[in-house]
C-alpha cells in the first residue's frame, strides 16, 4: 500500500486478520479473512447451502439436486474467476470473511464495492459493499454464524455506512434480513434488493 493510502485509510492495516466468537450453541467460532487463494475451499459450502432444501430452483431452475449442483460448480468457478483480482491488490474491490468450527468452513461470505445498482462510489476506503453471497452451512444456520459473518465487514471497514444484498421474496433470509434492519430498495418480480444504513 502506497505512503498515501495509508496515511488516508490507516484502518485497513490495522485490523485484525483473524476472530472467535461464541455461537448461540456456545460453540467458539473462528473467523478469519482470507485472499483469493482460499475461495475454492469454500465451494463445497456453497454447493450445499444451495442446493439444501431445493432452495437451488429459485435460483437456477434445475429439475433435481444433481443438475443444480452441476449448475452450482459451474456458477463458483466464475466467481472465483471474477473475484481472483478484486480480492487481490493495495486497494482491494472486494472482502472474504471465513468461519470455521473445529477447522471445518462451516460458512462465508464475499463483500463486493461494487453492487449490481445504483451509482457506485468508488471511495477509498468504500462506503458501501455488496453482499455476494453469503452461505453457511444448513447445520450451522440459526447459530448466529451468518449474522456475524454479514456484519464482520464493519471489524475490516468500520467507516462504512451501507451494506447491501439481493435475496428472494420466498426465502426464508428476507425476514431474517428485515430483522437485521435491512430495508427494501427495489424489487423486481420476487427479486428483493435490500440495504442497511449504518
Amino acid at each position: 500500500m502506497s505512503g498515501f493510502l495509508q496515511y488516508f485509510w490507516p484502518a485497513a492495516k490495522t485490523q485484525p486478520c483473524r476472530w472467535t466468537f461464541i455461537d448461540k450453541q456456545n460453540n467458539p467460532i473462528d473467523l478469519e479473512w482470507c485472499s483469493a487463494r482460499a475461495l475454492e475451499a469454500v465451494r463445497s459450502v456453497y454447493v450445499e447451502a444451495y442446493a439444501h432444501d431445493r432452495i437451488y430452483r429459485a435460483f437456477f431452475q434445475a429439475e433435481n439436486q444433481e443438475a443444480a449442483k452441476a449448475r452450482l460448480n459451474s456458477d463458483w468457478t466464475e466467481r472465483v474467476a471474477k473475484y481472483q483480482n478484486k480480492l487481490e491488490g493495495a486497494s482491494p474491490e472486494a472482502y472474504f470473511a471465513v468461519a470455521k468450527k473445529d477447522s471445518k468452513i462451516i460458512g462465508f461470505a464475499l463483500f463486493d464495492t461494487h453492487k449490481p445498482w445504483g451509482v457506485p462510489k468508488n471511495r477509498l476506503p468504500p462506503e458501501e459493499v455488496y453482499v455476494t453471497p453469503i452461505m453457511v452451512l444448513p447445520e450451522a444456520q440459526g447459530t448466529g454464524v451468518g449474522k456475524e459473518l454479514l456484519f464482520s465487514i464493519q471489524r475490516k471497514l468500520p467507516n462504512l455506512k451501507t451494506i447491501a444484498l439481493t435475496t428472494f421474496t420466498s426465502f426464508p433470509a428476507s425476514d431474517v434480513y428485515r430483522h437485521l434492519g435491512f430495508e427494501e430498495i427495489h424489487r423486481t418480480g420476487e427479486l428483493l434488493f435490500m440495504e442497511k444504513k449504518l
